[in-house]
């Protein structure tokens, strides 16, 4: 059978050299993984600074926003924040293992963004308000790979750590 004749999704030719392209060049994966994990942490760390001087800076890097704005995400940050406590809680009272520093930021990331498209609704947010949480989300991906590249790093090494 020629090749020419086989129908072949353009999406699945995508994925798989995406896939081909990571698989093999894992520790470029690994290292954007981890620059974009410390753009974050720059970024908390600005946001901090700035507002210790009374400025305020929302994600992802606007200086103001209108006060609807402001009060909807303050309520999606809220419902990430109080889940993630209720999560955190319960997984204590249950005696479940603790989580590993990046999988609570996982879960919080989630919990906001749940937050985020309830508050949405609820307030009747415009969707042009809401581009964060796609910026969001490809955070969330980019911790959960980072977060199965360690779990792998820690089964496969000499010392079994028991935090991932």
């Amino acid at each position: 059978m020629r090749l020419s004749r086989i129908k072949v999704d353009r999406t699945c030719l995508i994925s798989f050299a995406i896939y081909s392209f990571f698989e093999n060049n894992g520790d470029l994966m690994v290292s954007f993984r981890k620059l974009c994990i410390f753009v974050l942490f720059a970024w908390l760390c600005a946001a901090i600074i700035v507002n210790v001087f009374g400025f305020k800076l929302f994600f992802p890097l606007q200086i103001g926003i209108s006060p609807e704005e402001e009060y909807y995400r303050l309520n999606a940050i809220r419902f990430g924040a109080s889940c993630l406590l209720a999560l955190i809680l319960f997984r204590y009272l249950f005696e479940f293992k603790p989580l590993p520093s990046l999988v609570v930021i996982f879960w919080f990331l989630i919990f906001f963004m749940a937050g985020g498209i309830i508050y949405a609704i609820k307030l009747d947010v415009g969707t042009d308000k809401l581009y964060y949480l796609i910026v969001v989300a490809v955070v969330l991906v980019l911790i959960r790979l980072e977060v199965r590249q360690k779990k792998k790093e820690s089964e496969a090494s000499l010392y079994k750590r028991d935090h991932f």
